[in-house]
């Protein structure tokens, strides 16, 4: 853990303005909210039906974000607090050459970002910088990525498809344990090998 704080620390002050997406500079307030108000939602149903019902708060736990417990009336909810879908946020981003690091939760909460390009050069993507973007499932990473942060992508990923050769230094994902893991031909044992990468051996494949 030191190692990775003195990595970031000596790296990415250096960087001009103009060469990185800064902290939260595309995070999406609305998306925030729509989620925070449906998790609280959520959760509050949860809660209501485990007393009743362990089973079914087992079940529930499960659903889709978009799916509300089959016992609400999906109309009530809309009147009292919006439309269960949320219209807003980024939908695709290309990310300008010259760009060096992608700040923290830089692309949060745009729930309905399904492409984002990343360019060559590009060698941070910093921790939660693509957290809550539940419809981005597949994301490419340029060859010259050398640090990915802790939670940096959704669970909702599927691909994550790595030009690097080299493994970038990474804490934990954020992926679900069944995404798939692309790495370059003959790099697969390098990756499952590596001790940042080894933990997701069973979700790396070459291309």
């Amino acid at each position: 853990m030191r190692r990775l704080f003195n990595f970031f620390r000596s790296t990415g002050p250096h960087y001009a303005a103009g060469q990185e997406i800064r902290n939260e500079q595309y995070l999406d307030k609305g998306g925030r909210v729509h989620m925070d108000t449906y998790m609280s939602f959520y959760v509050r149903e949860l809660s209501m039906e485990f007393v009743a019902n362990e089973t079914a708060f087992a079940d529930n736990c499960f659903a889709s974000f978009y799916s509300v417990p089959s016992s609400n009336d999906e109309r009530s909810w809309e009147q009292a607090h919006g439309p269960l879908k949320y219209e807003g946020g980024l939908k695709s981003f290309e990310v300008k050459p010259g760009i060096k690091r992608i700040g923290i939760r830089a692309f949060s909460y745009n729930l309905n970002l399904k492409d984002i390009s990343l360019p060559e050069g590009l060698e941070i993507i910093d921790k939660e910088a693509f957290s809550v973007c539940l419809s981005l499932i597949e994301i490419t990473i340029p060859s010259t990525v050398r640090f990915i942060g802790r939670d940096a992508f959704d669970n909702k990923v599927e691909k994550l498809i790595l030009l690097c050769k080299e493994p970038p230094e990474i804490s934990t994902l954020g992926i679900d344990s069944r995404s798939e893991i692309i790495v370059p031909m003959q790099c697969a044992k390098v990756y499952r090998e590596n001790r940042y990468w080894h933990k997701y051996r069973k979700n790396i494949h070459e291309r």
